[in-house]
């Protein structure tokens, strides 16, 4: 079927060009008058414009997030996206000097799926109404422990459904 089209394709085309050529031969006024038109039209139809599209500005992990949930209430936030939520955190938690002045001191411990309601650090204890969960989602507790302080860590409850920064925490002596 693939050889009937292209051959009557090839047969179709053979004969547009017969005819051009015939026109030209017969009649070269005629010719070139319909050289000169295509000429015209070709000259009147503006050139596509080239589109200076500026590329998008890169999301962030939360945003990403917030746009994956809005889309489907479903969604589950991966535990890598958690992990850069919260080092994004930690990062800030150090330029603002609140745990240490230096992220080198931190390294990753454990991330852990918690309940709506379930307790981590001073996370949904029930005394403080910013250490609550109000988000009506699962979180994840993220930990990292601070090597100037052995024993001390922070942590950060990052919602599990549109990554948002539910809490922010530092256990020491």
């Amino acid at each position: 079927m693939k050889h009937v089209v292209t051959a009557a394709l090839a047969v179709l085309l053979l004969a547009a060009l017969l005819s051009a050529c015939s026109t030209a031969e017969n009649n070269p006024a005629q010719a070139q008058t319909q050289t000169q038109t295509q000429a015209q039209t070709s000259a009147q139809i503006p050139a596509p414009a080239q589109e200076q599209t500026q590329p998008a500005p890169e999301q962030s992990v939360q945003e990403r997030a917030a746009a994956a949930y809005a889309a489907n209430p479903d969604y589950v936030l991966p535990e890598e996206d958690a992990k850069e939520i919260a080092y994004t955190a930690l990062e800030q938690e150090c330029k603002n000097k609140t745990f240490s002045d230096d992220i080198n001191h931190f390294t990753f411990d454990s991330i852990k799926r918690c309940d709506i309601r379930e307790t981590y650090g001073a996370f949904n204890r029930g005394n403080d109404i910013s250490a609550y969960n109000t988000s009506s989602h699962p979180y994840y507790a993220v930990r990292y422990n601070d090597s100037s302080f052995p024993g001390n860590y922070a942590y950060f409850c990052i919602d599990l459904r549109n990554g948002d920064l539910l809490y922010t925490g530092y256990m020491g002596d």
